[in-house]
């Protein structure tokens, strides 16, 4: 059995019901079942970080098996891993059926397109998740386009989206977006700062607060 006292030890110090950082502690996949057994089951943390670890899809699938019955955690912050694709998809079912999760981040993970229908199931499916990070991956206009088909459509509680620093995304996707946060009733924040736009795609992009005064959009 994978021992790891120092993280064992890390997560003792934690109050219960509360906040659990482990970013930055150089954990692996095996030691996600410690991060379980310890900081999700035993302490039912509330927020837990993970950030810069060298955590792959392996350990978001020992995560995943977690959440399909967790009714305490909802913030995951999963920001500067190895989850990719892989690990996206690995939330799909979890994440259908838990609705405490509220916030979601993803950012610098290797995502591509190919988790673009995966987190639209996510979102479609899950009514608790109200902000999902998903900054400094490889998303193109490609998987915008699928958001923008399936999203608009349904009845979300989304509030923030971030797709920043997606170096990808080009002006062609500004012509999806409009109709996308133009219907998302639920969305405040939109974040698409620091990706291939253009001057003239970003002054297009502004001309939805005339139709939505309430969504923030960073650019």
């Amino acid at each position: 059995m994978h021992e790891n006292k120092q993280l064992e030890e890390l997560i003792e110090k934690c109050p219960n019901c509360s906040t659990i950082d482990l970013s930055r502690q150089k954990l692996t996949d095996e030691d996600m079942g410690i991060v379980v057994k310890l900081g999700i089951m035993k302490k039912q943390c509330k927020i837990l970080w993970l950030v810069e670890n060298n955590i792959t899809s392996v350990g978001i699938s020992i995560l995943a098996d977690a959440l399909k019955t967790n009714t305490t955690l909802e913030e995951l912050y999963l920001q500067y891993n190895y989850i990719s694709d892989d690990g996206v998809h690995s939330l799909i079912e979890p994440l259908s059926n838990n609705n405490t999760l509220k916030i979601l981040a993803l950012g610098h993970n290797g995502i591509t397109d190919e988790a673009a229908n995966d987190i639209s199931e996510i979102i479609k499916t899950n009514k608790g998740l109200t902000e999902l990070y998903l900054s400094e991956n490889q998303i193109t206009d490609e998987a915008v386009e699928i958001w923008a088909n399936e999203i608009q459509l349904i009845d979300t509680n989304l509030q923030v989206l971030n797709l920043g620093e997606n170096s990808l995304l080009t002006d062609a996707c500004v012509d999806f977006l409009l109709p996308m946060i133009k219907n998302m009733t639920s969305l405040r924040e939109f974040i698409i700062f620091d990706c291939d736009l253009s001057q003239p795609a970003k002054e297009k992009l502004k001309t939805i607060n005339q139709l939505k005064t309430d969504v923030k959009i960073y650019m």
